[in-house]
């Protein structure tokens, strides 16, 4: 007898937010890298296979996160420990105790996340003249904040444990 086919993951851009189609696997995690002005999230399953990435304002976070706890039912939301994240984490507390109740939110340390998630853009968009030239010697053309939130996501995954 044979299961569900599985969907192998195929990235597509769509106005700054990059979905990739996996299998529905119930339980998800949103990673999220603070920023200044604008901040990465990615949505990930407890396998660590992304299902969706965007690179938001940092204005939007409630309304974004609200959405793609709708859309999710995530069980934990693990933010960065650098750039404003006491700000970061204050929000989304005040949002856990309104919007969405039942989600746990974590910290989690970021030391080298930004090299990781620029190394993992720059591996899924090495295209033509790109898969010559040195990662090193390249930089990516838009922001790959959400990258940085995908590795924050799969760091807690792999520990189990955040602040």
């Amino acid at each position: 007898m044979r299961g569900p086919p599985v969907v192998m993951p195929e990235a597509r851009v769509n106005m700054g937010v990059r979905e990739v189609a996996v299998s529905s696997e119930r339980l998800h995690i949103i990673g999220i890298d603070p920023g200044r002005q604008k901040c990465g999230l990615a949505v990930l399953t407890e396998a660590g296979v992304c299902a969706r990435r965007c690179v938001i304002s940092t204005e939007r976070l409630e309304e974004v996160v609200c959405e793609l706890v709708r859309e999710f039912s995530p069980v934990k939301v693990v933010l960065g420990d650098r750039t404003g994240a006491t700000d970061f984490r204050r929000r989304l507390d005040a949002l856990a105790a309104d919007s969405i109740s039942g989600v746990e939110v974590h910290m989690v340390n970021e030391h080298r996340s930004i090299e990781e998630g620029r190394r993992r853009y720059l591996l899924e968009h090495r295209r033509g003249w790109r898969r010559i030239v040195p990662l090193g010697l390249q930089w990516p053309t838009e922001p790959y904040d959400d990258y940085v939130a995908e590795v924050l996501a799969l760091r807690f995954l792999e520990t189990g444990k955040g602040e």
